[in-house]
């Protein structure tokens, strides 16, 4: 049998030899998995977890907007920082193959995002 033949039926393919220390991972779908299409996101907080809300925005009629919401991703905090520095790495990779991305940024400031967070932390100290 020559090097590049496939494996005989009902054979297992040899198993490549791995460095120490590294891992390979396999990926699988849930059975659950659904693949959507969001244009819209928006973030959610609670003292113990951040969640993304990933929404399509359409009309209901002339100037009647709807916002489709089409699923939410919670995480702890931790997890979203390295979930945000993750995605600022492929963004910056992304562009810099591609260049840039000419897109209007229309997010909430840091002051008004600030101001709800005191308000939750406020509210929370209250609580106790």
């Amino acid at each position: 049998m020559s090097p590049n033949a496939p494996p005989a039926e009902g054979s297992k393919p040899a198993a490549s030899p791995q460095a120490p220390g590294l891992r390979t991972t396999t990926f699988t779908k849930s059975i659950n998995f659904v693949d959507i299409y969001a244009n819209s996101a928006r973030t959610i907080v609670s003292q113990f977890d951040i969640a993304i809300m990933f929404s399509r925005t359409g009309e209901l009629g002339p100037g009647a907007p709807l916002m489709e919401e089409q699923a939410s991703v919670r995480m702890s905090p931790e997890h979203f920082k390295y979930f945000v520095d993750y995605l600022t790495k492929t963004l910056d990779a992304w562009e810099e193959v591609f260049g840039p991305i000419n897109a209007p940024l229309n997010a909430p400031d840091k002051v008004k995002i600030l101001t709800g967070f005191r308000a939750l932390k406020d509210k929370l100290t209250k609580a106790t």
